[in-house]
């Protein structure tokens, strides 16, 4: 909507004569004719126009919030309607689960800690309440404290994540006692296990545990001298960290995956 444009004439006193011929109640009329023409503008044409322009807006603002609103809460109705296949399927009791699946039930979701090979009406024992926040965190957590990985191994048990640190050697051997942690499989994070070591004559490095070696030449000790690994007893309740004999052991940081026994 456009306004209206004043289009009165503003220079009614320019326009008198240089000498009046109007009677004085006359002339006074003429230098009020203007501010008068102006007035009228403002007040019954302007103002009239904007306040329709307003109510105008103000209304189309009133739908469109309206209509908003009304878009928001079809959303999310359609996301409480479609949550279960978004996310992950809603439990049904005629469906098979693998430890490890995600399933919806009652509004929460839940990781299956029991395979389920045939299907049964909702068994808790066999679920854990999880969110989707720890699912991705899981894979994600070091800790020196034990982590559920998330991850299940090729036998259906979970894998377990823990990292050790502030090792104590002697005479080039540190052992760390893991007989609580009731391991099954276990597996080595070289991208995690460090060893920061030198020798007299050298620089401080750090390098992974597992077959770090360092080439020597001339009346230099020989490699294996250099070399270290990490290992387990047969019954795995001992990790050991094996380093050369002429390698001076500063730092070491062990990280280990693992299944359980008692899962």
């Amino acid at each position: 909507m456009s306004l209206t444009k004043f289009t009165g004439n503003t220079n009614v006193v320019s326009q008198l004569a240089d000498v009046p011929v109007q009677t004085g109640d006359e002339l006074k009329a003429k230098f009020d004719e203007a501010g008068t023409s102006i007035k009228n503008y403002l007040n019954n044409t302007l103002t009239t126009e904007v306040e329709q322009l307003v109510a105008t807006e103000k209304t189309a603002l009133q739908n469109s919030i309206s209509s908003l609103s009304t878009s928001t809460t079809n959303s999310i109705n359609e996301l409480n309607t479609n949550k279960n296949t978004m996310i992950s399927d809603g439990y049904s009791n005629t469906k098979v689960y693998k430890i490890g699946d995600l399933c919806i039930y009652n509004d929460t979701l839940y990781r299956c800690t029991t395979a389920i090979d045939e299907g049964e009406a909702w068994n808790s024992s066999h679920w854990e309440q999880t969110n989707l926040g720890d699912e991705v965190r899981k894979s994600k957590v070091h800790s020196t404290e034990e982590v559920d990985t998330g991850e299940i191994w090729i036998d259906g048990k979970k894998i377990y994540r823990k990292t050790f640190t502030n090792l104590t050697f002697s005479d080039h051997l540190a052992e760390i006692d893991i007989s609580g942690l009731n391991v099954d499989t276990i597996f080595f994070d070289i991208n995690k296990s460090l060893l920061c070591w030198h020798i007299p004559t050298d620089e401080i490095r750090w390098a992974p545990i597992i077959q770090t070696s360092v080439s020597r030449q001339g009346s230099e000790p020989e490699p294996t001298c250099y070399q270290s690994e990490i290992y387990t007893n047969n019954a795995k309740t001992t990790l050991t960290v094996s380093t050369g004999k002429y390698m001076i052991v500063v730092d070491c940081i062990v990280t280990i995956e693992y299944t359980k026994t008692t899962d």
